[in-house]
């Protein structure tokens, strides 16, 4: 039988992100989790990727890995809020300036 023990961290250090790759920085909140099954493995997950997981209900199996964002990124969006959501993961939640981008379940800033 596995196991899993998740909890939300404040990074202390610079930590990679098991879905989208990115650099989660000192400050940053992250989900981590830890499973047993015989092995013991460990993942984190960025904000983005986390809020992509609520939002779009990736892991339909009660499993998910890189390759199921991967998948999901490049398999076409129902709508423009989700096409958003893709090319933010495809850019690793970066603006070409290089800032983070908004959360993809954030209401869309007003303009």
């Amino acid at each position: 039988m596995t196991r899993f023990i998740v909890d939300v961290r404040v990074a202390r250090k610079e930590h990679r992100c098991s879905d989208c790759g990115r650099t989660i920085r000192p400050g940053e909140q992250y989900r981590r989790g830890v499973g047993f099954d015989g092995t013991a493995w460990t993942w984190k997950d960025c904000r983005h990727c986390h809020a992509v997981l609520n939002e779009y209900d990736l892991p339909w199996d009660g499993e998910y890995n890189a390759d199921t964002f991967h998948e999901w990124a490049h398999d076409g969006a129902r709508d423009l809020r989700e096409a958003r959501a893709q090319a933010g993961y495809r850019n690793q939640w970066r603006t070409a300036q290089g800032n983070l981008w908004p959360l993809p379940n954030d209401p869309a800033p007003a303009t």
